[in-house]
């Protein structure tokens, strides 16, 4: 199963995360990437998709791609705009704070993220 991960390359288009228990290819330099979208749900293969967006805008040369982070409420099912309201301000908060420690752990590797929460399903 691949990790919730796509790229926007130039040189690369089929470049892929590596499959559950594949290694990351550290020494592979990457040209002309300039955007990594992450799908993030807090799972641990999405925490695994943020390390290869990470690890890969690491490797690129020249300038480095714009990384954006999506999470994604999902309102109930039959709507009740109440409870859809309290819903999406839950799963709102709730991403923020999973971001927060994303935008650290990229700020440490000195690279910056964009995050945004779409609702939908």
């Amino acid at each position: 199963m691949r990790m919730g991960l796509s790229l926007v390359s130039e040189t690369h288009p089929h470049l892929n995360p590596p499959l559950e228990g594949e290694e990351i290819n550290h020494g592979q330099e990457v040209s002309m990437l300039k955007k990594i979208l992450v799908a993030f749900d807090g799972s641990e293969q999405s925490r695994r998709a943020f390390d290869f967006a990470l690890e890969l805008s690491k490797n690129c040369t020249g300038a480095l791609p714009e990384i954006t982070v999506v999470s994604v409420a999902q309102p109930p099912e039959p709507i009740d705009i109440v409870e859809m309201d309290a819903i999406i301000e839950s799963a709102t908060q709730h991403y923020e704070e999973l971001f927060k420690g994303l935008r650290e752990k990229a700020k440490a590797e000195g690279v910056e993220i964009k995050t945004d929460i779409v609702v939908g399903h």
